[in-house]
């Protein structure tokens, strides 16, 4: 079955096929013609987000622009002997100590904004992969149109 825009204007049976032209002075458009025009247009859209994703993944991995801020820093201050001091037991003492140690020493192997700059650039990845495989779908689709 053909498709009939509700614009059509010139409108007749073919082969049992309803088919329309268009007629813009002396340019007519066919049931073809619009689905490759629109297929034409969709390639060019995918193949956009493709090319902006590429740019914006530039960007982003020389430093040159920040990537989206999804996840962020959130500080909490306590002194070493606060915890240490609400505890009466000197083995509960000696543990939040050495809880607290341990966690000093991780925080000065791996700083904060380290794993929140990580954890941005990792969805940024992973919002890439599905903008790559939308742009590649729409292109796709229309390629099928073109077709």
């Amino acid at each position: 079955m053909a498709f009939t825009p509700s614009f059509c204007a010139l409108a007749r049976k073919e082969g049992g096929v309803r088919t329309c032209k268009l007629a813009f002075g002396s340019l007519t458009i066919s049931n073809m013609d619009y689905k490759k025009i629109f297929g034409s247009i969709l390639i060019l859209l995918g193949l956009a987000v493709v090319f902006w994703t590429i740019f914006e993944t530039y960007n982003i991995f020389t430093a040159q622009k920040e990537p989206p801020q999804i996840f962020e820093m959130v500080t909490q201050t306590t002194t070493k002997g606060e915890e240490a001091e609400k505890v009466k037991s000197p083995e509960e003492k000696m543990q939040i100590l050495q809880q607290q140690m341990i966690v000093e020493q991780f925080q000065k192997m791996f700083p904060a904004e380290f794993s929140v700059k990580l954890l941005n650039l990792i969805s940024w990845s992973i919002g890439t992969m599905i903008l790559f495989f939308g742009g590649g779908k729409i292109s796709q689709i229309g390629i099928n149109l073109i077709k």
